[in-house]
């Protein structure tokens, strides 16, 4: 059979059971803020196009063009 805790250390427990009960919201808080912030600056960085996804949608536009004058001549 298990044995039952004496009363120190149910007292412990209760300590530091008590202690985290106080504690919870600012972790909830700050886990929610840091959410937050990742979704805020995600979605800033989607919008913003790189040089690279320019350069092809550039690349893109010139075929385009040059295809349409080719037709014409």
């Amino acid at each position: 059979m298990a044995n039952k805790p004496t009363k120190k250390q149910m007292d412990t427990a209760t300590k530091i059971l008590v202690s985290w009960k106080k504690k919870m919201p600012f972790y909830y808080a700050s886990a929610i803020i840091i959410v937050f912030l990742i979704l805020i600056f995600s979605t800033k960085n989607e919008k913003e196009m790189s040089m690279y996804q320019k350069n092809i949608l550039d690349f893109k536009k010139a075929a385009e063009y040059i295809h349409r004058n080719a037709n014409k001549s």
